[in-house]
């Protein structure tokens, strides 16, 4: 008859390969990937290994989340066939998890870091953006692209979703008119490396870009024409999948660039140059009066 202390151990050394292998969280995006201040906005997560819900921890200022996130329905679109050898590389395929945040009228602009977690492990920070335009979220459909109007000024949340997908995005322009286009996708994690074509009402492309070295995917021009233009974005391989989230910001307000001086004294009135559109006149900042360094 096999002692206490043999049976135990038998059992540890069962169950040693289950903990050695298990798999740790992940959250691989977050859509929409922003919000504008002064709003309450329901999000998914795209999760792996989080099960039917998992702790969700916002930080930041002016921010608050739902304590959890849940499991949901996942939006999946087949899109088409891979033919090999593409078809062989690995993918994942996150779970939908729903959440909600309220965002504080007042609340700072910029970034904030988000992460969930389990007894697994804790995903890395990720983030989300507090902005200031009004916002939409792309209703996602199968098929083919169809256009969707906008009013500017904007901010566009969408995903590239599924391969080879393309979205259009149409809005009013008057001629002379200075329009800014910016696609922010790298900043959330995303893998979606965007072109974006700017077309005029009779469909003539105006402008495109693949953007920097840097990642910056942005664009400027001045209608010659009035009436609907469109924008269209879409991987530059005409990729796609769940991840491929971005912010698509599209205004003819005022668009700051870069600024001269790059620094100034601290408590006094920094007169500036900027490089922009619709500016509007010369610039003045106040530089606090706060130990000297690199203000954020």
């Amino acid at each position: 008859m096999r002692t206490f202390l043999q049976i135990l151990l038998t059992g540890l050394l069962t169950a040693l390969p289950i903990l050695a292998f298990a798999e740790p969280p992940s959250a691989t995006y977050i859509f929409p990937a922003g919000g504008q201040r002064g709003t309450k906005v329901s999000f998914r997560i795209g999760g792996m290994f989080l099960y039917d819900k998992a702790p969700l921890e916002m930080l930041g200022p002016g921010v608050t989340a739902t304590s959890e996130i849940k499991r949901t329905e996942t939006t999946w679109f087949e899109g088409p066939l891979i033919r090999q050898p593409a078809s062989q590389a690995a993918e994942n395929y996150p779970k939908d998890y729903a959440g909600e945040v309220t965002i504080a009228a007042d609340a700072p602009l910029g970034f904030r870091r988000w992460r969930v977690w389990n007894a697994g492990g804790i995903t890395p920070l990720a983030r989300f953006v507090v902005g200031d335009l009004p916002e939409i979220i792309e209703d996602e459909i199968d098929g083919e692209p169809i256009p969707v109007g906008v009013t500017l000024p904007v901010t566009i949340n969408g995903r590239i979703f599924p391969r080879e997908d393309v979205d259009i995005w149409t809005f009013e322009a008057a001629a002379g008119q200075a329009i800014t286009c910016s696609l922010a996708a790298a900043e959330f994690g995303s893998p979606l490396k965007a072109r974006m074509e700017v077309r005029s009402p009779g469909g003539k492309p105006l402008a495109e870009t693949t953007g920097t070295s840097a990642g910056d995917v942005r664009l400027k021009f001045v209608a010659t024409e009035s009436g609907k233009h469109e924008v269209r974005v879409h991987d530059v391989q005409f990729g796609g999948l769940q991840t491929y989230v971005y912010r698509l910001t599209v205004t003819n307000g005022p668009w700051l660039e870069s600024v001269y001086p790059l620094g100034g004294q601290r408590g006094t009135d920094v007169k500036l140059e900027g490089l922009g559109q619709n500016l509007g006149g010369p610039l003045a900042a106040k530089v606090p009066d706060v130990s000297p360094g690199v203000l954020l």
